[in-house]
């Protein structure tokens, strides 16, 4: 029962398909009593087999076909009004076709002429294959002139871009070179200020370092001790030669002035002091000592003039010391004097090792390395291992610098040991004890007060002179 249901169920679905296509009103009509009829059977046969369960399927299913014949209806309605549009759009009333009767001929024979007309000029219009062709090949021909013409104007944009470009990175070029001058002039600036101020603290240090110097000998400081508390207060700003030089030019002026060199110059009365000239180098002012020495170095070159073998000999030795004192005390203010004294002091002792050593570091100081290296040299070769140590540890290591240049590393080796065997004996970079910092404090603090009690201990002992 179930199965033949279903079949009929189905044949009803077909039935209802067809309505869409249906074209008269009796045709429809036998349509639908033919589903009346099968929804009755399945009616029938679905109560029979369902009960009440049955009833609620088929009015579903009822209410199922009701919609699906609303539908269809609705459909074949508007089909028929657009039929109908149609035929009243072409529909001529016959009493205006009686009207139009006498024209009609005219009216046809106007529109065969117009049609005649457009055949006429579509003949016109149609080319044959050849013609086609060339009126194609001149549309392709003007299509590649416009694209040369565009690939041309897009060259000239392109080379103007490029030229712009150039331009631009010229003037990048330009500006980032006048910067980089701008930087490197300001640069320059700085470092000429750089080493001015250095240069002005440096010779404010070497004032600071005289004092301290004559503070540590008036209180009979050993030179060695007053050397390594020097080098310790001035924390390598100057090198180890430096400070000895240093310390041992204020022992030979003051040996000098204790000796009575400057007691019987001519004009005494218009020189100054022995103390007034140390004081005045306590405090930056190096023209009273030099003035000493310069009229000194006079009267032994006048004393020279008349005296011949042996004694002359001597006579140009002091002379040349003394010109070594004057050198070293004026390189703090004046390079040229400096250079000239060293340089008159080997003209007069020409074996003299300080008198070489000096004109040696006038020589680097100025960058005159050749000159320089012959002078260090020199010392090597003159200069005694017992009197003229620091001069020789100094000359040992500037040739040291001179063979590791030149890749000699053996040789360079062991003038550098031989230079720091000599400041470690000497004992110039051995650290000072707590009490000696202590002590060394205290001088330092009070230097400029002990000042004048300092000169007097110098100047009224007796001090040797040195070389």
């Amino acid at each position: 029962m179930i199965k033949s249901n279903k079949s009929d169920i189905v044949l009803l679905g077909c039935m209802l398909g067809r309505i869409n296509g249906l074209s008269n009103d009796l045709a429809t009509q036998n349509t639908v009593a033919e589903i009346a009829t099968r929804y009755e059977k399945i009616h029938n046969s679905v109560v029979d087999e369902f009960g009440i369960h049955g009833i609620y399927m088929l009015a579903l299913l009822a209410l199922f076909i009701f919609t699906i014949l609303i539908i269809h209806i609705k459909s074949a309605i508007d089909t028929f009004k657009e039929g109908s549009g149609q035929t009243d759009r072409n529909y001529v009333p016959p009493k205006q076709l009686l009207l139009e009767a006498p024209d009609t001929q005219q009216s046809f024979d106007e529109q065969q002429y117009s049609e005649d007309e457009n055949i006429i000029e579509d003949d016109e219009q149609t080319l044959s294959p050849d013609e086609e062709l060339s009126k194609s090949l001149v549309e392709v021909s003007s299509v590649s002139d416009d694209i040369l013409n565009i690939q041309a104007d897009y060259a000239k944009l392109k080379m103007k871009m490029g030229n712009h470009a150039r331009q631009n990175k010229q003037s990048l070029s330009y500006l980032k070179q006048r910067y980089e001058q701008q930087l490197a002039d300001i640069h320059k600036e700085e470092q000429l200020q750089q080493n001015l101020n250095d240069e002005q603290r440096k010779k404010k240090d070497i004032h600071d370092l005289v004092s301290m110097i004559l503070n540590l000998l008036g209180r009979k400081v050993s030179a060695s001790k007053t050397v390594q508390a020097i080098f310790f207060y001035n924390q390598e700003r100057y090198s180890e030669q430096d400070i000895m030089q240093l310390v041992q030019t204020i022992r030979d002026f003051i040996g000098l002035c204790n000796a009575g060199h400057f007691d019987l110059l001519p004009n005494r009365e218009n020189l100054p002091t022995n103390k007034e000239a140390v004081y005045a180098w306590a405090h930056g002012d190096t023209t009273p000592c030099l003035s000493l020495l310069q009229s000194y170095l006079n009267v032994l070159m006048e004393q020279s003039a008349h005296e011949q073998g042996l004694i002359k000999d001597m006579t140009y030795a002091q002379a040349a010391n003394c010109a070594c004192i004057m050198g070293n005390i004026a390189r703090l203010t004046d390079m040229d004097l400096a250079h000239n004294s060293f340089e008159l002091a080997t003209e007069l002792s020409p074996r003299s090792t300080c008198a070489w050593s000096n004109l040696a570091d006038i020589y680097a100081a100025e960058d005159n390395k050749e000159r320089a290296l012959i002078a260090y040299q020199t010392v090597l070769d003159l200069g005694d291992n017992i009197m003229y140590a620091w001069q020789l540890a100094n000359a040992q290591n500037n040739m040291a610098d001179y063979y590791e240049k030149l890749g000699v590393e053996a040789k360079a080796r062991e003038l550098r040991q031989n230079c720091y065997d000599f400041y470690k004996d000497y004992g110039i970079r051995m650290p000072l004890s707590t009490a000696e910092t202590a002590a060394f404090a205290l001088i330092y603090s009070q230097k400029d007060n002990n000042l004048d009690s300092s000169l007097d201990n110098l100047i009224s002992a007796e001090t040797s002179f040195m070389r």
